[in-house]
């Protein structure tokens, strides 16, 4: 990605976008609100002299992020330095606000729900040992990936991800991500109930949002949080909906995925996530 140029469409916005302007800002009117590691629970964020952290005796708050679950080391150092490799070597694609990608999966008209699979020739082949590890984790025993959407962030271009929640037709229960390189937070938005959830994401860890975390609360990544670079591996499965609306085409699209062999998907203007 070259400096003083983006790939911001809609209403999608970098630093270079902004310029002097800050593309994301921390909601400070939200009340803010940490998922503590060690206990699970929702706590105020804690002052650098506060350690009852340590003990899990902190305040408490009456909210919960239930579907949320965060596992450490879900792939080694070792494994790390290859999967990045492999994906350098593969090619980066200009995205939105600040971002690099590399799409497996079909193309998508989210309004229209139009999927095209021309373009589409499989999963990458280093994730094959990933989905069989991923089906030992309890609740995953029978998740079937549809589409990887890796996402490199920099803080050089203070890379950001929009608040969003996923779709609810086109993708299933499960969305999944696999951390590279450097720890990051995960921004958790309730605005009904004027709240902000962050979350430690530590590198080589996997996250997995389900039920609440997945449909209830929009998720992000702002740019204070990028510290480094910093890679996302997005795991999605289908929805009920398209499999339902168009059988075929939902199996055709796991049929594809299921090879392995594939390359990421050349850059369009289409519409997409």
């Amino acid at each position: 990605m070259s400096l003083g140029s983006c790939s911001c469409r809609g209403n999608k916005r970098c630093d270079f976008c902004f310029a002097s302007q800050n593309a994301v800002k921390h909601p400070e009117d939200m009340e803010s609100l940490i998922l503590c590691c060690k206990c699970s629970r929702l706590c105020p964020p804690f002052s650098k002299e506060d350690t009852s952290q340590d003990a899990c005796n902190h305040a408490v708050s009456e909210h919960m992020l239930r579907g949320f679950h965060v596992i450490d080391n879900f792939i080694s150092s070792e494994e790390e330095k290859t999967l990045v490799q492999a994906m350098d070597e593969a090619g980066w694609v200009d995205a939105q606000s600040g971002r690099r990608k590399q799409d497996y999966g079909p193309m998508i008209n989210y309004r229209n729900r139009k999927l095209k699979l021309d373009t589409f020739n499989g999963l990458p082949s280093y994730l094959l040992p990933l989905s069989r590890r991923l089906q030992t984790v309890e609740g995953l025993e029978h998740y079937v990936i549809a589409q990887q959407q890796t996402l490199d962030y920099s803080n050089e271009r203070d890379s950001f991800l929009l608040a969003h929640v996923d779709d609810g037709w086109l993708w299933g229960q499960h969305i999944l991500g696999i951390n590279l390189l450097s720890h990051t937070t995960l921004s958790f938005i309730q605005p009904e109930l004027n709240l902000l959830v962050s979350v430690t994401i530590p590198a080589r860890s996997l996250y997995i949002m389900s039920g609440e975390s997945r449909y209830n609360w929009a998720h992000a990544v702002l740019p204070k949080h990028i510290a480094a670079r910093r890679i996302c591996i997005t795991l999605r499965e289908l929805g009920e909906g398209v499999s339902v609306d168009q059988p075929e085409v939902a199996a055709e699209i796991v049929r594809i995925a299921a090879t392995f062999q594939g390359t990421p998907r050349p850059t369009s203007s289409a519409q997409t996530a």
